[in-house]
């Protein structure tokens, strides 16, 4: 009070915080540049500036404490399950190598010149004793904000897969044991991302029973270049790569699912060549996910098209041979294995005593080669699938792949080809894409012992001798629960009808939460509408979707604009 111009100071700061807060946080309250480091950095300076706001009880900018919150949840939100590791996205640096490679053992010189430095040290070495996170929250911000942050610490998130669409992040997850699956999908544009952001458009990151699995490698040094050439590049992530070059990195969101049953995450990228690529990303009961990439290429000529997954393991097993491919610098650094008919070019890891991971190319594509490279700067093998379009008769390509994590070192029974996959004796989930099957974009239909257990249909109106809508929806969803089945239509509030061939002999069906009249015409169950209109919600736990936005979820309606 006794400097007459600090009311006009306040106002100018308060216009700063606000203008700050708006320019690098992203509404969902990711910085922009999502680098974990960077974002923790900021968060921490924001929450200090709260923190002094509340202690001397002045007014800060209108949502200036909502987005710090925000901000807050962003590292609980990508962690991997166990919540002890995230993916090392654009230059964080995170990843957790299950196999680390073999060092060289140190010369006689080097080991007696060591023994005599240890030998002839004097000084004791003092330790530093520093606070803890919690410790330092407990002197920053008291004891009731002490015991809040330790009890989130300990509790169990009340959400599971969860969206940061502004941000472009989307994550699958079955749960928060270390034991449980996660996937996270990157559809973020780089030219809202700051200059720490790789070349990583549509890149996947994938975690299951103990430890990642797929992993986005980060970065590991900035003083070496080799490594910044490496780690920036299309090739270091889990994307495919167009004649060696790099994508536009302009990435579109085209839909966003994420259900109990199933969560599905698709997007498109500019590449060079005048190429595209389209990304499909099923999780599938949270078992397995299918991966299927088309790659449109209308080159004049012949263009090398690589798949590239970065394994977070030293120990692979193709073709029912251990692989020998030792680390950089110690032998021979590659091996390949030529594709052709009837070809099985699949993988699996098999480190003892944590999660392993079954990779299955769809055998009806044809793949020219699998190579396994150990002369990166990664800590685990880059597994690499080819394939080279030949115009003008080929200039479409399909890389699709199945994901299935396990435990143990042995190969489970789970097979691929065709869109089928077989799993176990008694299990065949049919992956369907636009065709005679359906008129849907894809749909995915689960069989156990020969009967329908679970449906998902995408972008269409029936998936033949199963399911027939008098409409196109955006998402169907049917689970069946002994003689009951749950459907849920979404983007089909006008439909009124709803045929259920695949169910034959079901006594009671719920549709959008709903208990409806079922009848039957020719031996096939009919349910009449017209049916509950469901509404995309974020808050909810259980169903939220985005269809066709290429906006982060700014134009459908499911956000709100925030105020300045």
């Amino acid at each position: 009070p006794e400097f007459k111009e600090s009311a006009d100071w306040w106002k100018q700061i308060k216009k700063l915080f606000a203008m700050q807060i708006k320019k690098t946080v992203l509404p969902d309250g990711v910085q922009k540049e999502r680098c974990i480091g960077y974002h923790t950095w900021c968060y921490t300076k924001f929450r200090d500036v709260l923190l002094l706001g509340r202690l001397n009880g002045t007014s800060l900018p209108e949502g200036f404490a909502k987005t710090v919150k925000l901000m807050g949840l962003y590292s609980q939100k990508i962690s991997h399950p166990g919540r002890k590791s995230r993916p090392a996205l654009g230059d964080g640096s995170g990843v957790s190598w299950w196999a680390k490679p073999k060092e060289k053992p140190p010369l006689k010189t080097q080991i007696k010149k060591t023994e005599k430095a240890e030998n002839t040290k004097k000084k004791k070495t003092v330790k530093r004793i520093r606070p803890s996170g919690g410790f330092s929250s407990l002197w920053k911000f008291g004891i009731d904000t002490y015991k809040q942050g330790q009890k989130r610490r300990v509790g169990i998130p009340a959400y599971t897969s969860t969206e940061l669409p502004f941000a472009g992040l989307f994550m699958m997850r079955t749960g928060w044991d270390a034991q449980d699956k996660f996937l996270l999908f990157d559809c973020v544009s780089r030219s809202s991302a700051g200059g720490h952001w790789h070349c990583s458009a549509l890149n996947v990151d994938i975690y299951a029973y103990g430890r990642p699995l797929i992993v986005d490698p980060g970065m590991r040094s900035y003083s070496k270049s080799s490594y910044l050439d490496y780690f920036r590049r299309v090739r270091a992530h889990n994307i495919i790569e167009f004649a060696s070059k790099e994508n536009t990195q302009n990435p579109k969101l085209i839909r966003w699912l994420r259900s109990p049953g199933f969560c599905l995450a698709e997007g498109t990228v500019q590449a060079p060549v005048h190429a595209k690529m389209h990304r499909r990303v099923l999780f599938v009961g949270g078992d397995y996910w299918i991966v299927d990439d088309l790659a449109d290429v209308p080159a004049r000529h012949p263009i090398a098209t690589r798949a590239y997954w970065h394994l977070n393991s030293r120990s692979v097993v193709v073709g029912g041979k251990q692989v020998d491919l030792s680390a950089d610098g110690d032998g021979a650094s590659r091996r390949r294995w030529m594709g052709g008919k009837d070809k099985d070019l699949s993988f699996y890891t098999n480190d003892p005593g944590i999660g392993n991971l079954l990779v299955i190319p769809d055998g009806g594509e044809k793949y020219l080669s699998l190579s396994l490279i150990a002369d990166t700067p990664c800590g685990g093998h880059v597994a690499c699938y080819r394939q080279d379009p030949t115009p003008p008769v080929k200039t479409k390509l399909r890389f699709t792949t199945l994901l299935y994590p396990f435990k143990g070192t042995n190969r489970p029974a789970v097979s691929f080809k065709d869109g089928v996959v077989k799993i176990g004796d008694d299990r065949v989930d049919s992956y369907l894409r636009k065709g005679k099957q359906t008129d849907g974009d894809c749909a995915l239909v689960s069989r156990r012992s020969g009967k329908v257990e679970r449906v998902l249909l995408v972008g269409g109106s029936n998936v033949k001798g199963v399911v027939r809508a008098d409409g196109k929806v955006d998402f169907l969803i049917i689970t069946r629960n002994g003689e009951s089945i749950d459907v849920q239509l979404i983007g089909a509030a006008k439909g009124k009808r709803l045929e259920l061939p695949g169910f034959a002999g079901v006594k009671k069906v719920t549709v959008n939460g709903k208990l409806c009249t079922l009848s039957e015409e020719k031996g096939i169950p009919v349910v009449a509408g017209p049916f509950e209109k469901i509404k995309p919600d974020q808050k909810n736990k259980k169903l939220f979707w985005i269809t066709n936005d290429t906006t982060g979820g700014r134009k459908n309606g499911t956000h709100k604009k925030r105020k300045p």
